[in-house]
């Protein structure tokens, strides 16, 4: 990354501080994007619209390698999102889509795509197969496409990833394997 070049970068912050930090960003004159999705929530007494982060524990900010250091100073910021030791850069585009799309939508939910990688033993940790062990053989939306092997025949199931625990390493060899 570019040591002058401000680019937007994916701050992890401490879990229910988003709106907090958002504004100590603005506060401390740096330009920040905390997603929010205005949600009505039932209170003993009323009805209230509030806004909850579409991004738990994630707010974007634009800054540069030099700013780093004063926004690793402010209250409830963990760490700046890092890949192969680079922070993770965004894109305009990708903030202005974002943006476009809490303008335009209102029932919005953030899925992890895959939380599971193809090839991954896992075991059935709820519901009929519970205890019962298979291979994540591919995706079908938020379901997972698991074949399991048992008696000499392979039984395959979709079941959501909540139903799911982590067994192994993912096999090497899934060309047979593709995403549905």
């Amino acid at each position: 990354m570019d040591q002058i070049e401000k680019k937007w970068l994916v701050l992890y912050t401490r879990p229910r501080w988003e709106k907090k930090i958002d504004r100590a960003l603005k506060d401390h004159n740096f330009k920040s994007f905390c997603p929010l999705l205005h949600v009505t929530r039932k209170w003993a007494d009323r009805l209230k619209s509030v806004g909850i982060p579409l991004f738990p524990s994630y707010i974007f900010v634009l800054a540069n390698n030099y700013d780093i250091a004063k926004i690793m100073q402010i209250s409830g910021v963990l760490h700046v999102v890092k890949h192969c030791g680079n922070p993770v850069v965004i894109t305009i585009q990708e903030i202005e889509n974002i943006k476009s799309t809490i303008r335009t939508y209102t029932d919005i939910e953030v899925v992890s795509l895959k939380p599971y990688t193809l090839g991954e033993q896992i075991k059935v940790k709820d519901g009929l197969l519970s205890h019962h062990e298979g291979i994540v053989t591919a995706y079908n939306g938020r379901l997972v496409i698991l074949t399991i092997e048992n008696l000499g025949f392979a039984l395959t199931v979709k079941i959501k990833p909540e139903h799911l625990s982590r067994v192994g390493e993912p096999l090497q060899n899934l060309r047979a394997y593709q995403q549905v």
